[in-house]
């Protein structure tokens, strides 16, 4: 293949990435215009409807069968696209179970996109505490793990907060590697469980 051969093929992507930017930015008209219509029709109300992007993203997947990105990057991509928009109309604050970097800010990320603002709890309380005051719109914390089973601080703090209700869950896989300075041994090598999942409740 010749560099005549490389810039014809440079030459569409960049052809395909304008179209693709003017798609954006046409989404994006629609989706402050059905928020005008949201903010009319119920002015007190979360732009955020998990319900709808859930629609979108499983019509999008099902759309996605002879493709050749797989469905978790066309996720992915999907997740940051409705992010974006919805920043338009509103920017939502996250409360999770801090502090940054943890499996439930992941969790956070992977859910709402980069285009919310994180903000890190040091307990399990603060979080459902923030959502029942008003201070943030939805809470993210830790339901129920492979390794220790069910969370019964987060179960407590729901049976307590009357005004609290979940609105979907996350499932989050959680891969941890070994790693060391020097070489060893892998059998003196003890862990006690290598891969696990994490289930992460969103309330609002």
């Amino acid at each position: 293949m010749s560099k005549k051969d490389l810039k014809k093929f440079r030459d569409k992507i960049d052809l395909i990435d304008k179209k693709i930017l003017k798609l954006i930015q046409d989404r994006a008209s629609h989706a402050v215009s059905i928020g005008k219509i949201k903010s009319k029709i119920s002015p007190d109300t979360s732009f955020y409807k998990p319900d709808r992007e859930t629609k979108i993203l499983r019509s999008i997947i099902q759309s996605n069968k002879k493709g050749l990105l797989p469905d978790n990057k066309i996720r992915a991509i999907y997740k940051e696209l409705i992010s974006g928009c919805l920043s338009l109309e509103e920017i939502l604050k996250i409360s999770y179970l801090g502090p940054e970097g943890t499996h439930s800010e992941a969790a956070v990320y992977n859910q709402f996109g980069s285009q919310v603002i994180r903000i890190p709890s040091r307990t399990i309380d603060d979080v459902f505490s923030q959502v029942m005051h008003d201070e943030v719109n939805i809470g993210v914390v830790p339901v129920e793990n492979s390794s220790e089973g069910v969370i019964n601080t987060t179960l407590n703090c729901l049976a307590d907060s009357e005004d609290v209700n979940i609105i979907g869950e996350i499932y989050l896989d959680i891969d941890h590697q070994l790693a060391a300075n020097n070489k060893f041994d892998l059998k003196d090598a003890f862990c006690s469980n290598s891969s696990c999942k994490i289930f992460v409740n969103s309330l609002i």
